[in-house]
């Protein structure tokens, strides 16, 4: 039996091939429990990913909504 790459299988969640290789994989994926855990993988990469973007978009608006704050060397902060 033909296992399909982690490659091919990220592109056909994708949507990336025609219809009959996503028809072909998709038939593979409800027969082989090998493929169906490549799937898995994938299924859970892709959800740390969007935690990861998720979280760097909270933390960017976090910071742009901290105010601006002036930093000064202290040499040039002293009076003379």
């Amino acid at each position: 039996m033909k296992h399909f790459t982690r490659e091919d299988i990220d592109a056909w969640l994708d949507g990336q091939f025609h219809f009959f290789k996503r028809w072909l994989i998709a038939r593979h994926l409800a027969r082989c429990p090998d493929c169906q855990q490549t799937r898995a993988a994938c299924d859970a990469d892709r959800a740390l990913l969007e935690e990861l973007r998720r979280d760097a978009r909270e933390y960017d608006a976090m910071a742009r909504a901290l105010p601006a704050t002036l930093v000064v060397a202290p040499s040039q902060s002293r009076k003379k």
